[in-house]
């Protein structure tokens, strides 16, 4: 038993103080009127109930049981008011609203005063109404410039939400270019989980959409039934942008930039989406509000019943002492002016504890969640279920289960619906299909735990869990391979392994600058995302072993074995690179750098003459560029070049002769009369430029000068830059996927980048978690040390949240990007 006001109960023995000086003040009246009022008198006046005998007047009790009836009712008011809690229930609360997610411009451009005081600032403040127009409706908050960033997720916390956006800056997402698309995507994101027809998303914003893709996702949001009520903020007729430092105005190309309210945006985007356009107010029209706007539109939308699960909640008992409490107060009303004997009264009083006595037993029950089907219904569809299994319907078994097999008070709905997916998983209809029969075996192995809610001691239930989660690691993988395989298994082992070589450079080269990275949010998140793309790479060799030990390819048994065990190092050195990754292990580049070496072996082995041609050039580049330090740790960028273009030299010949013989026949049958682009002329040119090349590379790789060895390799670029000009452009016959993916990974290293103030978020909002899940973990703290507690983790987050803003303040940006 529990008090939630305990200081109350300190006027207990006020009260008892109270009632006891008041007998004795009573006790002792009654015996003074004995002296100035004789038997009769005191009789008529209702004081005494009798008069005769020996033993004097005999005075009425009635004074004495209003008086304990007072003082009861009084403590027990006081008892109410103190909340006693005692016995636990699981509770299940639901309440009817909307979802809401707010997408807030927070672009340099807001800060235009044409609204007073400027734009950020007005829509904050209206932002503020509108939560206060809020009631039951969950709601959201996203800020967007360069990128989409979820300040609050849908929740209810109103007090939570209005101190995300009491923090909104236009240093609260990452800087860019505005994408209002990038916005809306991340929204419909965030409404994944609700009914789209209860949703809508209120975009503010100026409407310069500087990216220009919104209509698009717009149009993507109004087909899953989620409007979006765009607001303009701003005036058509523009204002100038203030500068970063605050003085003056900001520039580009020499000219101030001036922003003005785009109306046609805004409104393409509420017509795509089904949604309507409001101009929020400018400093002429100030009436408008967002309340005013939600009052008006955003209530229109249908609301959803939310259910929310709160485990072993408090029973509140107070009940049980207010209703006896105005019992009694009401009793000892009606017992005043000595006429207890009044029929009307007696009458009264009976009347009134009949009406309140199922109230006083009611609240002495524990309250339970409310459930919306009665347990004869319940009964009903279980046996329907039931039915249906037994005759090998386990699909229309599992239909009707699954609405009640999450009730822990009906255990048998969800064993029975467990037993039902775990039939379907092993469905002889579902043996090539992997991720049918793991989705169907996970939603078995969560439907037969929640069955052990309450009897985690049954062996049966128990037994059965067993199986469903003892089958799925060997599914998951098999799904994984079939899925990898659907992907990759048209693709040839020459262009897996160049992608392969790609990705393992690209993550030697960020994890060297990763080590040197002061920031750990930043360094946390790059290690992880590597460690993704490791595994990504490792499933590439899922495809690939078996092409590469093919034994119509490999005929000798011995290569084949020998081949095999060569594989087999190579992924568990790539397995144990992605293990320290996952392990944010900084030691790990030189394995990195052995992983990349033994795909380049590989690599040689199967490479056509132009991919051994670009790489010769990035090699002999490398030594120009950095003559004492080479490209990659494990090997001589001046010796690798010189075996790569022996290895041309050996290949060259019949790799010409078969694509000069595939282009003719190629151009028979397109009937072409363009002369051929690669002849029997440019291979005997190519077969002159070899010769001095090889003696070039020769001579640099032996040389110690450094400027000797530069030249050399300057000599040695111009040659292999003349036999690539001499190679087909036109990539068949085996071209350098190599390089043709290097552009795209640049793009992707360069957008990762410009992103990694957006990835400090998860983690940071991970950090906040596990503190407050700490502070959770205190129950037996005084209210000071909480008190303390909570104010130094708020003090924490205010500085992470001061140290993410200052780090995309100060992210270096090219100086074409609009960032406004």
């Amino acid at each position: 038993m529990r008090f939630c006001f305990p200081w109350l109960l300190l006027l207990l023995p006020i009260f008892a103080g109270i009632a006891i000086t008041a007998f004795y003040l009573l006790r002792k009246g009654n015996s003074r009127l004995v002296l100035f009022a004789t038997p009769a008198i005191l009789k008529r006046a209702g004081l005494v109930s009798k008069t005769d005998g020996s033993h004097g007047p005999r005075f009425s009790v009635l004074p004495f049981v209003q008086l304990s009836l007072l003082t009861a009712g009084l403590m027990l008011l006081v008892i109410a008011a103190a909340r006693p809690q005692w016995g636990k229930a699981e509770m299940l609360e639901s309440s009817r609203g909307r979802s809401l997610l707010i997408a807030l411009d927070v672009s340099r451009s807001m800060l235009v005063s044409d609204v007073h005081p400027n734009r950020l600032e007005r829509a904050k403040v209206d932002i503020l109404d509108l939560i206060a127009d809020l009631r039951g409706d969950r709601a959201g908050i996203l800020v967007f410039r360069g990128k989409g960033l979820m300040l609050c997720p849908l929740t209810t916390d109103y007090a939570f939400l209005r101190q995300a956006v009491d923090g909104i800056s236009v240093d609260s997402a990452p800087r860019g270019e505005t994408d209002i698309a990038d916005a809306i995507s991340k929204c419909l994101v965030g409404l994944e989980g609700a009914s789209g027809d209860n949703c809508a998303i209120l975009l503010i914003s100026d409407g310069e959409d500087l990216a220009g893709r919104a209509q698009r996702l717009a149009k993507s949001a109004g087909e899953r039934g989620i409007p979006i009520f765009t607001v303009g903020i701003g005036d058509t007729s523009g204002a100038s942008v203030p500068s970063p430092d605050g003085k003056g105005t900001m520039k580009f190309g020499g000219k101030d930039v001036k922003s003005r309210l785009t109306e046609s945006t805004l409104k393409e985007i509420a017509a795509a989406s089904g949604g309507v356009y409001i101009p929020l107010a400018t400093s002429g029209t100030a009436s408008t509000t967002l309340g005013a706007i939600y009052r008006q539109h955003l209530t229109r939308i249908a609301a959803e019943e939310f259910e929310e699960m709160l485990a072993n909640r408090f029973v509140e008992r107070y009940q049980l002492f207010l209703i006896p409490a105005l019992v009694f107060l009401l009793v000892a009303a009606m017992l005043s002016k000595g006429r207890p004997s009044s029929p009307k009264r007696r009458v009264g009083v009976m009347l009134l504890l009949a009406l309140l006595m199922p109230v006083i037993l009611k609240a002495n029950e524990v309250p339970s969640s409310p459930q919306a089907t009665s347990t004869r219904d319940l009964r009903t569809a279980y046996n329907q279920a039931v039915d249906a299994y037994a005759g090998g319907d386990t699909t229309n078994a599992a239909a009707i289960l699954l609405p009640i097999s999450n009730r822990r008070d009906f255990p048998e709905a969800a064993e029975l619906y467990g037993a039902a997916e775990f039939a379907k998983a092993f469905d002889p209809a579902l043996a090539t299909n992997a991720a049918g029969r793991v989705e169907h075996l996970s939603k078995a192995a969560l439907a037969f735990q929640t069955s052990m809610a309450d009897s985690t001691q049954d062996e049966r239930k128990l037994r059965n869990l067993n199986r469903a989660i003892i089958a799925l690691p060997a599914l998951r993988e098999e799904a994984r391979i079939a899925a990898v395989m659907a992907k990759e298994e048209k693709t040839p082992p020459p262009q897996l392994i160049s992608r392969m070589l790609n990705t393992q450079r690209e993550i030697y080269q960020r994890q060297e600058m990763l080590e040197t990275n002061s920031n750990a949010a930043i360094r946390i998140d790059g290690y992880e995302e590597l460690a993704k793309k490791q595994q990504s790479n490792i499933d590439l060799w899922i495809p690939l072993t078996p092409a590469l030990t093919d034994p119509s390819v490999l005929t000798n048994e011995a290569h084949r074995a020998e081949m095999q065990k060569a594989l087999d190092n190579m992924q568990s050195r790539m397995v144990s690179l992605k293990d320290a990754l996952c392990n944010l292990d900084k030691t790990t580049s030189e394995t990195s750098a052995l992983s990349e070496n033994d795909i380049f072996s590989l690599w040689t082995m199967v490479a056509e003459p132009p991919a051994l041609i670009d790489e010769d050039i990035l090699c002999e580049t490398n030594v120009v560029e950095s003559p004492l330090k080479p490209k990659w740790r494990t090997r001589d960028s001046g010796q690798t070049a010189l075996a790569l273009t022996t290895l041309f030299a050996e290949r060259f010949p019949k790799w010409a002769e078969n694509y000069i013989q595939q282009d003719a026949q190629r151009r028979q049958q397109e009937g072409s009369t363009n002369a051929p682009t690669f002849t029997e002329e440019n291979v005997a040119k190519i077969n002159e430029l070899l010769e001095p090349l090889h003696w070039i590379q020769q001579d640099t790789c032996k040389q110690t000068n450094i400027t000797e060895k530069v030249l050399g390799a300057s000599e040695a670029l111009d040659i292999l830059y003349k036999i690539r000009d001499l190679l087909p452009k036109d990539g068949n016959g085996g071209g350098s996927s190599q390089n043709q993916a290097q552009p795209e990974q640049n793009q992707e290293h360069k957008k990762e980048q410009e992103q990694n103030q957006e990835q400090n978020q998860p983690q940071d909002q991970n950090e906040e978690q596990h503190e407050k899940a700490a502070e959770e973990e205190k129950k037996e703290d005084t209210p000071q040390d909480v008190e303390e507690d909570l104010r130094r983790a708020l003090q924490r987050e205010r500085e992470h949240e001061a140290e993410k803003q200052r780090q995309r303040r100060e992210f270096p940006m090219s100086p074409n990007v609009r960032d406004w």
